[in-house]
C-alpha cells in the first residue's frame, strides 16, 4: 500500500477531504513494464489535490494489488483496512478487469462493486467514485466479443448505481477517455452495436496495462471529478443552512 501525504496545515472547508482511499487491482496499484514498475494514477492525483487545496492536509491511499478480483478477495481486504486504518471520506474503486477473464457474470461483479461503494456509506464515507471498467485488447479478438459485451453492459449498470444517489455517488467514465489502441483494428469497428474509437499509443503499455502517460490521464480524471464535488460542497452547505434558518416573522 502506497500512502503519499500532503501539506500539514488545516483549514475549514464545506466538505472536509482528509482522506482518500483508491482500492482497485493492477490498474489501481500502477502496473507497467511486466510489473517491474509501477506508476499508479494516485501520484498524479495527489499532485493535482495539493495544487488545488494547498492549504488543506491530505492523505491519499493506494490500495491497488495486480491480480486481485473484485468477486471475494477485494471485499475480504476492504473490511481487514476499514479495521485496521479507520474511515475515508472519498473512495474510489475500480475493479472487474480480472473477473472478466475469469468468466464471472455481470451479476457478481456489480454485485461486489456496489456492496463496496455501499459499505462505504455506512461507515460514512462522504463521495465514491466509480471507475468504469477499460477496454482490453482481449475483447477486440474474435472470441472476446461476448466478454466486450458483458464489460459494456457492467459499465451501464454503474453509471445507473451512481444515479440512483447522485450527491454521494460519481462514475469516472475510464472506459470512454482511454480506448484501447488496438480498438481500430477489430473486427468490431465496422458493426453498429459498437463504438469504436481509435486509442492514442502513447496511453497503452501492453495489450491490459496503462502506460505513466495513461495513468497520468487517469489521475487528471479522478481529480476533475472530486473537484467537481469538492467545489459543489459550498453551495450545498449554504441552502442547507438556509434551509435550517428559522423563517422571517
Amino acid at each position: 500500500v502506497c500512502v503519499c501525504v500532503a501539506a500539514r496545515e488545516v483549514v475549514r472547508f464545506p466538505m472536509a477531504l482528509r482522506r482518500v482511499l483508491c482500492l482497485g487491482d493492477s490498474l489501481t496499484e500502477g502496473y507497467v513494464d511486466g510489473g517491474r514498475r509501477f506508476m499508479p494514477y494516485t501520484t498524479t492525483l495527489q499532485a493535482r489535490l495539493e495544487e488545488a487545496f494547498p492549504k488543506h492536509q491530505l492523505t491519499v491511499v493506494n490500495a491497488g494489488v495486480s491480480g486481485e478480483c473484485v468477486f471475494d478477495d477485494m471485499p475480504k481486504r476492504l473490511e481487514k483496512m476499514l479495521s485496521a486504518n479507520g474511515n475515508f471520506d472519498f473512495f474510489v474503486l475500480l475493479g472487474g478487469t480480472n473477473d472478466l477473464g475469469y468468466g464471472r457474470s455481470q451479476a457478481e461483479i456489480c454485485g461486489s462493486l456496489e456492496s463496496m461503494v455501499q459499505k462505504m456509506e455506512k461507515v460514512g464515507v462522504k463521495h465514491s467514485f466509480l471507475v468504469t471498467i477499460p477496454e482490453t485488447q482481449y475483447f477486440f479478438m474474435e472470441r472476446g466479443q461476448s466478454t466486450y459485451d458483458k464489460c459494456l453492459a457492467i459499465n451501464q449498470q454503474l453509471r445507473a448505481f451512481a444515479a440512483t444517489l447522485p450527491s454521494r455517488r460519481s462514475v469516472v467514465d475510464l472506459h470512454a477517455a482511454v480506448p484501447h489502441v488496438k480498438a481500430q483494428d477489430c473486427a468490431l469497428r465496422d458493426n453498429p452495436k459498437y463504438t469504436v474509437t481509435q486509442g492514442d499509443p502513447g496511453n497503452w503499455d501492453d495489450s491490459l496495462h496503462l502506460s505513466t502517460k495513461g495513468y497520468a490521464k487517469f489521475g487528471h480524471l479522478v481529480f476533475e471529478a472530486m473537484r467537481a464535488v469538492l467545489e459543489q460542497a459550498p453551495a450545498t452547505a449554504a441552502a442547507a443552512e438556509e434551509a435550517a434558518a428559522p423563517a422571517a416573522a
